[in-house]
């Protein structure tokens, strides 16, 4: 009995530590805090290792790992991304192949980018991180499509800032060459359970705002008996639209069994106005999930659908081809909306 005990309580203990990393399938889930789409992966309200896609600093709590991730959740409908961090002394190096959203603007291809990330990091009494966005298309000397997207983030004790930069946005045609510019940064601070975070991007062409807004919240992860909750509130505005939005997020994660999480995310606009209209029809959505855990090892997973004219939620700002709010959960109508296999040492 005390053998069992042992190895239980082991099991429980890997898992714990564990649970920080999330893959795309957990951010969907979880949801990011950001309705707006300032940041195209991780959230401002609850720690993920994907937050090191818009503040590579974070590679220094992140590190050694390496994912692949399937989801039908994507910018172009089925995607495929992996990659890894690993450390080697006080430096540490990300490469990222595939990202989903990774190259936004104004291009006709962005199908075929092929992006990748590269990150840099170390901690030298000051956690800092670099990172490195790019992705292509070309047909020829006259057509072609280049981004490039530089970051940089810092931790100063609690204080954790974080900038982006788009060097490059270039879509050359026969027509002639539109360029997408961009730029935007942030800040979040470490409050206990607490975390207040403020956000700025403008992302535009000569078409129009891609992404253009600012907000400001603040989040808290607490323990609740023996499952975490995550909970967070906003003020954003969509400066293209003239939209405002007071979103609630809310996340709730519980161990079934020693080697098994479930979870569930739930997002509700309390406030959605555009020009002293209510936007749309009412965009509250539930999103469940979950991970299986065996020793370094995790396989999580989104339950859905599939279906057309999805919602976007979570980490992927984007539209896709499966559901993740629908009601028919079967295999029938597809169990899967994302799944990812990750290995941490």
């Amino acid at each position: 009995m005390k053998n069992r005990l042992i190895i239980l309580m082991t099991a429980i203990t890997i898992f714990g530590a564990s649970s920080a990393f999330a893959s795309v399938a957990k951010n969907i889930v979880m949801g990011n805090g950001d309705p707006v789409g300032l940041i195209d992966r991780g959230s401002f309200y609850y720690d993920s290792n994907n937050n090191i896609f818009y503040n590579p600093s974070y590679a220094n709590e992140y590190k050694n790992w390496a994912t692949v991730e399937v989801s039908r959740f994507g910018i172009v409908g089925t995607t495929a991304e992996g990659g890894f961090v690993n450390a080697f002394g006080s430096w540490i190096l990300g490469f990222y192949m595939n990202r989903s959203g990774a190259t936004r603007g104004s291009y006709t291809n962005a199908v075929s980018h092929r992006p990748f990330d590269l990150i840099i990091a170390s901690d030298m009494g000051t956690k800092w991180g670099l990172g490195i966005t790019f992705g292509g298309y070309k047909t020829g000397s006259t057509t072609s499509e280049k981004d490039l997207t530089l970051r940089a983030g810092a931790q100063f004790g609690e204080l954790e800032p974080y900038i982006s930069v788009k060097v490059i946005g270039s879509d050359k045609t026969l027509a002639g060459e539109t360029k997408t510019t961009g730029y935007g940064g942030g800040v979040k601070y470490k409050w206990g359970e607490w975390t207040p975070y403020l956000a700025y991007n403008k992302l535009s062409s000569p078409t129009g705002n891609i992404n253009y807004g600012w907000g400001m919240g603040i989040g808290r992860n607490t323990k609740v008996g023996e499952a975490h909750l995550t909970y967070a509130i906003a003020l954003w505005e969509d400066l293209g639209p003239k939209r405002w939005i007071i979103p609630v997020d809310m996340a709730l994660e519980g161990s079934l069994t020693a080697w098994l999480k479930a979870r569930a995310g739930f997002t509700y606009n309390l406030i959605d106005i555009t020009k002293e209209v209510t936007t749309g029809a009412d965009t509250t959505s539930a999103r469940v999930g979950a991970t299986i855990n065996v020793s370094k090892v995790d396989f999580d997973w989104v339950i859905g659908h599939t279906g057309s004219n999805a919602t976007s939620v979570g980490a992927v700002p984007t539209t896709g081809t499966d559901v993740t709010t629908g009601k028919s959960f079967d295999l029938a109508s597809g169990f899967f909306t994302a799944a990812s296999l990750t290995y941490h040492w």
